[in-house]
């Protein structure tokens, strides 16, 4: 029986919605950290490595599927989107096959249309990010997981190690993806060692098997990043990341914990979401109460947690793409909540009268105007209007995130694209580095954002061999950012052109060898003496 055939006309509809909501993705430009990536991404096509030849916050992964998406697709915007479709997509498919192990397909196709719908709708800036490309590991160590603790063949204990070498394959693919995501390796371990029913020494293998796939592929990326002179840098880059991690909002943990973490969390998933996720948790405990057993779902709830967790160690919760690593994980309970309560309004509606029926009607309006689906006309609709008009995005950039300056950077990049041959070259001191996108031009030293070298526990060395790069070679322009003050990632509340002038040596430099030329919006540009 086909799977049209299972489900209910409004989960067919929904998984539409889902599809389409993601194919628009398509439409949305760059944001802050899409704009790093990006410059990133085209530097590691031009031979660079990560931490030898630039400095980010990010694991080095991140860059190389930008580069990739470039490489394949061209030097466009659009392209990381266009391979992110594609990898949603089949993260999408994965998760529906995985969720029919245990579920009906109805609950399963709803749960991959809402990851798919939470995910397209969280914005144009909230996409592509390291937590986006989570999915496919993550669900492969869910995979493999639940494989070796309920699958038939694994009587003999057969198969339970070489599940879990993928599973260490799954936790190293998290790690170079950002570094807390590998607590999704630490639900999966508690899940395998708190199962009854499974034998000790199966136990045994399916802990051995991820640690040894794990060492193995570290061992193998240490010396690929000794062959590539990066392996001290990378080693700087960690001890500095241990500094970066501390880096808050000034707010104290219990407030972080207890009141901004949980509004955060329900701004991203949206009320009607979270509600019904809440709702679907409660019918879960009561199954398991029931002693019906639900090893998926129990290993999916563990697996959210912990990812939770991860948020709150970075200390990173503001924006909605930090909560996607955690999210896809709870659908199946916002899945179930759904059917269950519409199976209790279609009670209610069966009583007959009009008051019953208006409680109905009114209900699932209320879910429906407190979900993502309202995102269709903030972030979908828009984009996609603007997208298919071949206007440009970058004016409704600057209207919705303002301290962007994506408009800014633009003019900035043709100021200079008209006034430098293809041998010039500027540098770029700042967080919004899209300039060097919309420039056609490449960060000829190791800085890529002005952050590493600006905030706690920045190594001298760092600093050092900016100004030697800078020194050894002049560009023609020198541009500075000011107003983008961003404490949440910098850890201060100077912004770069303040953070410029109290390093002596950078400040130096520029007062020395650079004349100012001119300032467009929030980018003051200075120009080399010796240039004409």
């Amino acid at each position: 029986m086909c799977i049209v055939e299972r489900v209910r006309p409004y989960v067919i509809v929904l998984a539409v919605i889902g599809a389409v909501m993601l194919v628009a993705t398509l439409a949305y430009p760059f944001g802050y950290d899409q704009a790093v990536f990006g410059v990133g991404g085209e530097m590691v096509l031009k031979g660079a490595v990560p931490y030898r030849d630039f400095l980010d916050t990010k694991q080095p992964l991140i860059f190389y599927l930008y580069a990739a998406a470039m490489w394949v697709f061209g030097r466009h915007e659009w392209s990381i989107h266009l391979l992110d479709i594609v990898y949603q997509l089949g993260a999408a498919y994965y998760f529906f096959r995985i969720l029919r192990r245990e579920l009906s397909a109805e609950v399963a196709l709803l749960s991959a249309s809402l990851m798919l719908i939470l995910y397209a709708g969280s914005g144009f800036w909230m996409t592509c990010e390291a937590e986006s490309f989570a999915i496919l590991p993550s669900l492969l160590l869910v995979d493999v997981t639940l494989r070796t603790v309920t699958s038939k063949r694994l009587a003999k204990d057969r198969f339970a190690f070489q599940y879990g070498l993928l599973a260490g394959v799954a936790v190293v693919w998290l790690f170079v993806l950002k570094l807390t995501l590998v607590l999704g390796g630490f639900a999966a371990m508690m899940f395998v060692l708190s199962r009854r029913g499974i034998t000790t020494k199966m136990k045994w293998r399916a802990s051995i098997a991820p640690t040894t796939s794990s060492l193995v592929l570290g061992i193998a990326s240490i010396l690929a990043l000794w062959w590539m002179d990066a392996l001290q840098p990378f080693l700087k880059s960690l001890d500095w990341l241990r500094h970066y991690s501390s880096i808050g909002g000034g707010e104290s943990i219990f407030a972080i914990v207890f009141l901004t973490f949980p509004e955060r969390l329900i701004y991203s998933t949206s009320v009607s979401l979270f509600l019904l996720g809440v709702f679907g948790i409660y019918f879960w405990v009561k199954q398991k109460r029931a002693d019906r057993p639900t090893p998926l779902l129990t290993l999916l709830f563990l697996t959210g947690f912990f990812q939770l967790l991860g948020v709150l160690a970075e200390r990173k919760i503001e924006f909605p793409y930090q909560y996607t690593r955690a999210l896809w994980a709870f659908t199946p309970f916002m899945a179930l909540g759904l059917t269950a309560l519409l199976r209790s309004l279609k009670k209610i509606r069966k009583l007959g009268g009009a008051l019953r029926i208006a409680l109905c009607v009114i209900s699932i309006l209320c879910i429906l105007l407190l979900s993502p689906l309202t995102r269709i006309f903030s972030q979908t609709i828009p984009w996609a209007t603007i997208a298919l008009s071949n206007e440009s995005t970058a004016p409704e950039v600057q209207h919705r995130v303002p301290d962007y300056f994506a408009e800014e950077q633009h003019h900035v990049a043709d100021y200079l694209t008209k006034r430098m041959s293809d041998n010039d070259q500027f540098f770029f001191w700042g967080n919004d580095v899209g300039v060097y996108f919309f420039a056609n031009k490449l960060p000829q030293t190791i800085c890529l954002t002005a952050t590493p070298f600006r905030s706690t526990g920045t190594p001298i060395e760092w600093n050092n061999r900016l100004l030697n790069q800078l020194t050894d070679a002049p560009p023609k322009y020198f541009i500075s950012e000011f107003g983008d003050a961003k404490p949440y990632i910098t850890g201060s509340l100077l912004d770069s052109r303040q953070a410029l002038f109290a390093w002596d040596g950078l400040e130096t430099f520029l007062i020395s060898r650079y004349k100012p030329d001119t300032t467009i919006g929030h980018f003051q540009i200075f120009h080399h003496l010796s240039e004409p």
